[in-house]
């Protein structure tokens, strides 16, 4: 369970979101959502899934000893500036090589 939390603290932070944040996002208190962060709290499997939507992941990537966050979309956009540079490379070709 350590692990969890401590995924949905290091998400939150890495997006920036404070605890005030997310309170507001789940209706309860700071202190409230400080309690669950912190293990003092239990929370339900609908409040675990609620959290995961606020923090764009899913219980795989926060059950995970090391998540990847933003790692999928990092490699998305690799693939796309790769492919934008192929069509570009297609283009020049098929420019250069018209008959006629």
């Amino acid at each position: 369970m350590q692990v969890v939390l401590n995924n949905i603290r290091k998400r939150r932070e890495e997006l920036n979101f404070s605890q005030e944040y997310m309170a507001a996002k789940l209706n309860i208190s700071q202190a409230a959502y400080s309690k669950i962060e912190s293990g003092k709290t239990e929370f339900t499997f609908a409040d675990a899934i609620t959290i995961c939507r606020i923090l764009g992941t899913n219980l795989n990537e926060v059950m995970e000893e090391n998540p990847s966050y933003g790692k999928k979309e990092k490699d998305v956009e690799e693939r796309l500036a790769f492919l934008e540079k192929a069509v570009e490379q297609i283009k020049k070709w098929f420019s250069s090589n018209k008959t006629g």
